[in-house]
């Protein structure tokens, strides 16, 4: 799996779960509350995968065989 499809299921992983959990609240404008909660952590899951750090060698960031 390339670093790109995981930070897309990461991403659509880490959006959906915070959109999940602010179905109970209430918000003037609850689309609007949860669309900006799903694309702020769908860019962080996506980010988080994708990054490369300098001065690591990756094996103490990533842990899977793909990377």
């Amino acid at each position: 799996m390339s670093r790109i499809q995981l930070g897309i299921i990461c991403g659509l992983i880490f959006g959906g779960v915070d959109t999940a959990m602010m179905i109970p609240l209430s918000f003037a404008d609850q689309r609007a509350a949860m669309l900006g909660a799903f694309i702020a952590r769908f860019a962080f899951g996506f980010v988080i995968c994708n990054i490369r750090l300098p001065g690591l060698d990756g094996r103490s960031v990533c842990y899977s065989a793909s990377c």
